[in-house]
């Protein structure tokens, strides 16, 4: 009675094609087919449909341009964007690294006191010891450009006058200290070169070609000395070199 039964399923299985729970382990030839033949048929039919599928949903994301993240060579923008005002220490380091002059030797008042201490309060900082002011000033007082101009005056001035005077070892102005700095490439690459020592970024053409053009309108004495120094002088106290 269970042979009979057996049987019959075999045979209902084998006739309308349907995998059977035992199909598997059948040890029947057309069971055993039947299997190969499903796996087959279903492999081919599910792999191109999944590509297409893929293919079809990155073209749609291309077309709609719904990638808002930066794109290649754009900057990614700042989590917390904020610009702060360099007090008078922070903007002394600066020039003193950029311009590789030691910080004492960037500016003095009257040949004995240090500018940046002179000036400390209207650059933002405090003197808790000798002014007891233990809280910086709410607004930038209205001399604060003046004391910034005062010392990046001086520091290009003296990074100038070293390196015209020994230009074998100027560390600004090499391209133009042995010369009269008539020559306009040599006076945008001392641009680009102040450009990434005080801003740590290349110069645009405009830039470059900004900077450059003041020589002309400078007067014709000690004209490549005074053009290194105010050209060092507008790239130090433009806001980007004035700001963090």
């Amino acid at each position: 009675m269970f042979l009979d039964h057996r049987a019959l399923l075999l045979s209902l299985c084998t006739a309308s094609l349907f995998a059977c729970g035992g199909g598997g382990t059948s040890s029947g030839g057309d069971s055993g087919s039947t299997g190969g033949t499903d796996t087959q048929t279903s492999a081919p039919t599910s792999g191109p449909s999944g590509t297409e599928s893929e293919s079809e949903t990155e073209d749609s994301a291309d077309e709609t341009g719904d990638d808002s993240g930066p794109q290649p060579g754009e900057q990614a923008p700042s989590a917390r964007p904020r610009v702060k005002f360099k007090t008078a220490e922070r903007y002394a380091t600066d020039l003193s690294n950029a311009l590789s002059l030691p910080r004492e030797a960037l500016c003095s008042e009257l040949d004995a006191f240090d500018c940046v201490n002179v000036h400390r309060i209207a650059l933002g900082e405090v003197d808790a010891f000798g002014l007891r002011l233990f809280e910086p000033l709410e607004n930038t007082p209205i001399t604060a450009p003046i004391a910034v101009d005062r010392i990046a005056l001086s520091a290009c001035g003296e990074r100038a006058a070293q390196d015209f005077a020994d230009s074998g070892n100027a560390a600004s102005f090499q391209d133009v200290a042995g010369g009269d700095a008539s020559n306009a490439s040599d006076r945008e690459a001392v641009v680009a070169r102040l450009y990434r020592q005080l801003l740590l970024r290349e110069a645009t053409e405009a830039e470059l070609e900004a900077v450059s053009s003041m020589h002309d309108d400078l007067p014709p004495t000690d004209r490549a000395q005074t053009w290194a120094q105010m050209a060092c002088f507008v790239i130090a106290t433009s806001t980007e070199a004035l700001f963090y």
